[in-house]
C-alpha cells in the first residue's frame, strides 16, 4: 500500500494536469452524473490509470518533459 502512494505522490504533478482533460473529455461524452463523489471517484480513476500508462509507455527522456 506504502508503494502505491509512493507511486501516486511521485506522479501528483502530471495527474493534476491531465485530470482537466479527462473531465472534458467525459463532458463531452456526457458521461458524467449530478454526484459529485461518483464524479471524483471516475475522474481519479481515470486520471490516475491515464497518467500510470503513459509512465510505462513513454521513455524516460520524454517524460521529463511533460511532468513524470
Amino acid at each position: 500500500m506504502v508503494c502505491l502512494f509512493n507511486k501516486i505522490g511521485r506522479l501528483s504533478f502530471t495527474i493534476y494536469l491531465c485530470h482537466v482533460y479527462v473531465i472534458n473529455f467525459l463532458n463531452s461524452q456526457n458521461a458524467l452524473t449530478h454526484n459529485w463523489y461518483v464524479n471524483w471517484t471516475i475522474i481519479t480513476i481515470i486520471s490516475v490509470a491515464l497518467v500510470w500508462l503513459i509512465d510505462k509507455i513513454l521513455p524516460k527522456k520524454i517524460g521529463k518533459y511533460i511532468g513524470l
